[in-house]
């Protein structure tokens, strides 16, 4: 679970406006801090349309390639960590795991 939101990453409205009034209480005592974090509003138009599309496709990239990756390298651990366990009749170690994965773990 975040810090702020729901497990599924949406705020309700009273977590956006507490966030929301943070910010302007936050940027009203720090003015060159709350410029040094809003660095993209400096860019002009052309800038800015960059900076989305960079981070849209950077966004994109990750949900549909390297989560589903993550996911399957999770799963297969798993289910090589409930095989060893099965097999051994106690839990794998780390290196005994590593071995079944035909992975090396250099230290």
């Amino acid at each position: 679970m975040s810090l702020i939101g729901s497990a599924d990453g949406h705020l309700s409205w009273r977590e956006g406006f507490a966030y929301g009034a943070i910010v302007v209480v936050v940027g009203a005592a720090f003015p060159r801090l709350m410029s040094w974090v809003c660095w993209p509003a400096r860019l002009g138009p052309r800038g800015l349309a960059a900076y989305v599309a960079f981070n849209t496709v950077m966004d994109f990239a990750v949900r549909t390639r390297l989560l589903p990756y993550l996911r399957r390298v999770a799963d297969a651990r798993e289910r090589a960590r409930t095989e060893l366990a099965q097999t051994l009749g106690r839990e794998p170690t780390e290196d005994e795991l590593l071995e079944h994965l035909g992975l090396t773990c250099k230290r």
